[in-house]
């Protein structure tokens, strides 16, 4: 039974009404749903796929840049340290130049001190200070 409305019923074509005469809902059939689902379905796996593809590319983009700050940073660090230990070298190196002046210096006065004793000795004679002190004892006054 072919009955064809007016366009103003809202129906586009013998077989939508064909189908609403039988029963249907004029909504597309079970197996025009199953076949949209299916591809539905293998439209967001391909999305997820992808999506997981770009995931983990950009992770493995920040693990790389992560690596080579740490890497930059390692070598600031040992930097660093190499110009610390040079630095405390330098200040044993100064310090030890000054001890070791001050024990050239400690050594001359010591030579110099010896040389004046031994000059001292040599020139021992009657001076070193004798004739100002009275020989008997005495409380030191001269006169009186």
């Amino acid at each position: 039974m072919r009955l064809v409305l007016p366009t103003s019923s809202g129906l586009k074509n013998v077989q939508e009404f064909d189908s609403l005469a039988a029963g249907g809902s004029g909504g597309p059939t079970p197996e025009a749903t199953l076949a949209k689902r299916k591809k539905d379905i293998k439209s967001k796996k391909s999305k997820e796929e992808k999506q997981r593809a770009r995931d983990s590319e950009r992770e493995a983009k920040a693990a790389k840049k992560a690596e080579a700050k740490a890497a930059e940073m390692a070598a600031k660090a040992a930097e660093k340290a190499t110009a610390k230990a040079a630095k405390a070298e330098e200040k044993a190196a100064a310090k030890a130049a000054k001890a070791a002046e001050k024990a050239a210096a400690r050594a001359a006065r010591a030579a110099e001190k010896a040389a004046a004793r031994a000059s001292a000795k040599e020139s021992k004679g009657t001076a070193r200070g004798r004739e100002a002190r009275p020989a008997g004892g005495g409380d030191g006054n001269i006169l009186g």
